[in-house]
């Protein structure tokens, strides 16, 4: 199951980057890592989003965690898409009575 390296790779970020910036709120470094690993097939968006992250680093520190909300929710259902329509392009990764399945007519449009 590729799933449970992956998640242990998203924690360890997860982790590093909160020991490692201490005025990073949590929503910001789990907002961070998602779409890290949202972007990692798109070398030049993951790059910028890097940067981008660099840069918040230095601008802002850190801030409360409701502001981030919207975008933590919206980074968390962008990773679960991206992953789903990864596994469903994979022979043999999603068994065929799975749930996830009824919906793979629906992304034949995207």
């Amino acid at each position: 199951n590729e799933a449970a390296p992956k998640q242990k790779v998203m924690e360890y970020l997860y982790d590093l980057i909160g020991k490692s910036f201490p005025t990073l709120h949590r929503s910001q470094a789990e907002i961070f890592v998602l779409q890290c690993f949202t972007r990692a097939r798109q070398p030049a968006e993951f790059q910028q989003h890097i940067r981008d992250f660099l840069i918040t680093l230095r601008e802002w520190g850190g801030t409360e965690d409701y502001f981030y909300e919207e975008e933590r929710q919206s980074a968390l259902k962008e990773a679960q898409s991206s992953d789903a329509q990864w596994r469903m392009q994979v022979p043999g990764l999603v068994p065929i009575h799975d749930p996830s399945r009824a919906a793979e007519g629906d992304m034949d449009d995207v």
